[in-house]
């Protein structure tokens, strides 16, 4: 069944989410795209490389991210990864701004990996510890940071730079540095020099950005519960990906390469091999309902770089959607000085509400320019309009200004991701059943003017003319009746032959 944001099915996700007690904390961005070490555990191979070209200006540039190990303690392995999780936990427990040493101890690092405290597990998190400390990373055009001059992100260094993410472990019993403040130490440790507690020393380029909030809120909870570091890889890439580089059709499409190197994984060189390694992860991100569906496409290619996967969110990376506050905002070339998306879509608003006024308010124009820069989509922003028309004529809701639009715009963008996801999955399941049809008229540029005119129609025609739409639909297909756009389009089939 489509998405109806009235639905009770959205609540029930929500409180079934809710009991599972969501955690959400924030992460830096930069470590949630890029690999921290080696997912499988030990390896002789120090140097774990992500790397990709672009042409920028006509000009082939190389993008290199490395985190190199040492010889002696080599790469971090999954439980550093889990380790580093948890330090990230521990950061949101102390608050902002984040200080450079991070006063803990082994015992609360394990009680906040939800592992016993024993005398293993403690051994183990030292070792985690220092494989963190001893790890450099390499970032050619990769790393980004947030200006304080003028909030924009860029690149460290002009591009390249190498650092530390964490720059020391002080262990329990160890010598302070004196570079420590004062007031960050205890009594004891003040008069004695030697620490009472485990200090990790945040890196400075690391901190930074934790200070300027290049973050993203992540479930915290449900990262940890699930069952391996592939998987805890996986889940912060797609929680990225969903909230900055979905396009309006839905779905995040990943080069397959890409994709392995982020998380790092080895990539295959046959398709049948590459789907059988993926498989059981997505299928276990699936059946939790952080993934709605997903899909292989190969090109037509037997070379590995010309595939993609494509990934659609489930109900619960859309529920993470709708609670996020701080998702990345993009402009998609919509400034304050370009008027014509103003224009188009208060145009289409006073001709769909048949407005008796002939100019909008300024109020109306930065309210217009404000809801386009949030979703960079002109052709979104119409049909939040067009979704506030159904709702206000289904309460009885008189809207005569464009503020009262932006009041329906969660629910009305939440929508449109279930639509588009659950269309899109029909397809990739073969039931293309009124699909075709739907595609069509959407792209027909009378599509939204045929609406117009059905709304301008007496209240008796238009009922009469709903009902035949959802008989047609319902001979098409019993969920296309179900579907507010497949209903719509059925009904401006109706309106075309009245004017042919």
């Amino acid at each position: 069944m489509a998405y109806d944001p009235k639905d009770k099915s959205r609540e029930l996700v929500k409180q079934v989410i809710n009991r599972e007690v969501a955690l959400p904390i924030k992460t830096e961005v930069n470590f949630m795209q890029y690999p921290l070490g080696n997912v499988y555990g030990r390896s002789k191979n120090l140097t774990v490389t992500y790397k990709r070209s672009i042409r920028d200006n006509g000009i082939e540039k190389k993008i290199i991210w490395k985190a190199m190990g040492t010889g002696e303690y080599g790469l971090p392995g999954p439980g550093a990864i889990e380790t580093d999780l948890a330090i990230t936990k521990l950061i949101n427990d102390r608050g902002w701004p984040v200080v450079r040493y991070l006063q803990t101890s082994l015992y609360e690092i394990a009680k906040t990996k939800n592992i016993n405290p024993n005398g293993d597990n403690i051994r183990l998190i030292k070792r985690d510890l220092l494989e963190l400390a001893t790890t450099s990373y390499e970032s050619q055009f990769t790393y980004k940071q947030v200006w304080e001059k003028d909030k924009r992100k860029k690149y460290l260094s002009g591009g390249d730079a190498v650092f530390h993410k964490y720059d020391a472990i002080i262990l329990r019993k160890e010598p302070l540095p004196g570079s420590i403040p004062k007031s960050e130490l205890t009594p004891e440790e003040r008069k004695t020099g030697i620490s009472d507690h485990v200090y990790i020393v945040l890196g400075e380029i690391y901190l930074n950005s934790l200070n300027s909030y290049y973050l993203k809120k992540i479930d915290y909870n449900y990262l940890m519960n699930l069952p391996d570091v592939v998987l805890k890889r996986i889940y912060l890439i797609l929680n990225l990906a969903f909230a900055t580089v979905m396009n309006e059709n839905g779905y995040v499409c990943f080069p397959y390469t890409d994709f392995c190197q982020r998380i790092p994984i080895e990539t295959r060189r046959y398709i049948s091999d590459a789907k059988r390694k993926i498989q059981k992860h997505l299928d276990a991100l699936k059946h939790d309902g952080y993934i709605q569906c997903y899909d292989w496409n190969d090109n037509n290619s037997s070379n590995p770089d010309d595939w993609e996967l494509i990934l659609y969110p489930g109900t619960r990376a859309n529920y993470e959607l709708d609670q996020s506050k701080n998702q990345e905002q993009f402009d998609f070339g919509i400034s304050g000085t370009n008027t014509r998306g103003v224009d188009e879509v208060l145009t289409y608003f006073f001709a769909l509400y048949e407005l008796k006024r002939d100019t909008p308010t300024d109020k109306e124009r930065d309210q217009a320019l404000e809801l386009l820069k949030r979703t960079g989509d002109i052709d979104k922003v119409k049909r939040i309009i067009y979704y506030s028309k159904l709702e206000a004529a289904r309460t009885g809701f008189n809207i005569k200004f464009f503020g009262a639009v932006l009041s329906y715009e969660n629910d009305a963008l939440a929508y449109i991701r279930e639509e588009n996801t659950k269309h899109s999955c029909e397809v990739n399941n073969k039931e293309k059943t009124g699909k075709e049809d739907q595609i069509k008229l959407e792209e027909d540029k009378h599509y939204s003017k045929l609406l117009e005119i059905f709304y301008r129609l007496p209240e008796d025609e238009q009922k009469s003319i709903r009902q035949k739409a959802v008989v047609n639909a319902k001979q098409r297909n019993p969920l296309y009746a179900k579907s507010i756009i497949g209903i719509n389009n059925e009904i401006v089939n109706i309106i075309k032959g009245m004017l042919n």
